[in-house]
């Protein structure tokens, strides 16, 4: 069962690279312009997941950077993202309670982004298996 399984996975991969990509240099030839503005158009993403090139996961909250995340902003405002993704995991910023350390590194993250025209979206409970207390996940949410 895994192996048919498997081929099927690989059927299909080949069969969705066959249809993405050229089969000869002609036809890159053509599909070039179509290619061009496909690129283009990642340029004008509305929203991205961030995380600071130096600190992902929850090393982005453990190594908190403003400068870094600052510049990272700037930047992606300046390809047309309107707003950021950002996650936050209830064991690093304390559970039920979040500290006032990362409350404070929530909200300046926060401000940075405003101060880029980024609205933020947040995941919660990632990296999360205590789903069963009801209680105390909505105090912490």
């Amino acid at each position: 069962m895994r192996h048919a399984r498997f081929r099927a996975t690989v059927l299909a991969g080949s069969l969705l690279l066959s249809m993405v990509l050229p089969a000869s240099p002609s036809q890159a030839a053509v599909l070039a312009p179509t290619l061009a503005s496909r690129m283009s158009a990642v340029q004008t993403a509305k929203t991205i997941n961030y995380y600071p090139s130096n600190a992902g996961w929850t090393a982005m909250w453990t190594n908190f950077d403003p400068v870094r995340i600052d510049g990272d902003l700037a930047r992606a405002a300046a390809l047309g993202a309107t707003n950021v993704r950002a996650i936050v995991f209830p064991q690093t910023f304390g559970y039920p309670t979040p500290t006032t350390a990362y409350a404070q590194k929530l909200s300046q993250f926060i401000g940075i982004a405003e101060a880029h025209g980024l609205t933020v979206k947040l995941t919660l409970f990632d990296w999360w298996n205590g789903y069963s207390d009801v209680a105390n996940s909505i105090t912490w949410a």
